[in-house]
């Protein structure tokens, strides 16, 4: 675990941290390292969970994501815990398929924040929506659903150049949209292939998620694989065996999801074509 930790606090100092970072860069380090010994152990593979393969490089994904933290962004020890969370939640809830292993992840984080971070998982987390009754009927708690609203990104500022960038939260889902349309009609106005593309709510995030693989796997040189935006098999099965059989998939430049059916007007009497929204319903997700 030492190469991590030295990893870690490197990357951090060369985004302006002090050396006193490595009391943080430890935390991280040592929950993450609890939450992959702990899926090894019991997120086990069977024939419908075949994709329930941990190993090392889930571990370096989730330190990698946590060290594109800057300074400028890190107010408070907070910002450190809710990128943890967010890291886990991309590299080991995204590919969970059952609500019970889910369940499970969510009481882990819970623990490994108290144990590891010695902090309240529910201050912590202090953007999310709470509810009443998870923990205790006396207090409110940030629920399981309440962490899929949980986002950080590097692209938000547009303008800003690969240098300035800053890897933060997401505070506001409909800030998000736009800059996603705005990236389609910019991409659009400048290519001949015109692009459609489709959000659907509670799974908005695979475009943040593509945009981050993309954006990972470019700034990665260790990464020599060649389709550089799909980081797992699991990935890769889901987008060439799901979309492409309706004429859909993954555009890497844009980071979104691309459509070659008619084009698609969101709102309150949006007509969302069968085959998507039985896709959409097979990932746990509701239509725009």
């Amino acid at each position: 675990m030492r190469q991590f930790q030295a990893t870690c606090s490197c990357d951090f100092q060369r985004n302006g941290f002090a050396v006193d970072v490595m009391q943080a860069v430890t935390c991280i380090v040592n929950a993450t390292l609890d939450v992959y010994q702990a899926a090894r152990h019991d997120l086990l593979p069977t024939p419908a969970k075949s994709h329930y393969l941990f190993n090392l490089r889930d571990l370096s994904r989730v330190i990698y994501g946590c060290s594109l933290l800057k300074k400028e962004s890190a107010e408070t020890k907070k910002v450190f815990i809710k990128l943890w969370v967010h890291e886990i939640l991309r590299v080991f809830y995204d590919r969970l398929v059952d609500e019970t292993d889910r369940q499970w992840l969510y009481n882990r984080l819970r623990s490994c924040v108290k144990e590891h971070f010695k902090e309240n998982f529910d201050a912590s987390l202090d953007t999310l929506p709470m509810d009443s009754g998870v923990v205790s009927s006396l207090t409110t708690a940030v629920t399981e659903d309440s962490l899929k609203q949980l986002m950080f990104g590097n692209f938000m500022d547009v303008d800003a150049t690969d240098e300035e960038k800053r890897y933060e939260e997401i505070l506001s889902i409909d800030a998000f949209i736009k800059v996603a349309e705005s990236a389609m009609e910019e991409y659009n106005a400048t290519h001949k292939t015109k692009l459609d593309i489709v959000l659907f709510r509670s799974n908005d995030f695979i475009v943040k998620r593509l945009a981050l693989e993309n954006n990972n796997n470019n700034n990665n040189n260790n990464n020599n694989n060649s389709e550089c935006w799909f980081q797992s098999s699991w990935e890769k099965k889901f987008f060439h065996e799901t979309w492409p059989a309706h004429g859909t998939s993954a555009h890497p430049e844009l980071g979104a999801m691309v459509t070659s059916e008619p084009t698609i007007t969101a709102g309150d009497d949006m007509i969302i074509p069968d085959w998507f929204s039985d896709s959409a319903e097979a990932c746990g997700c509701e239509p725009y």
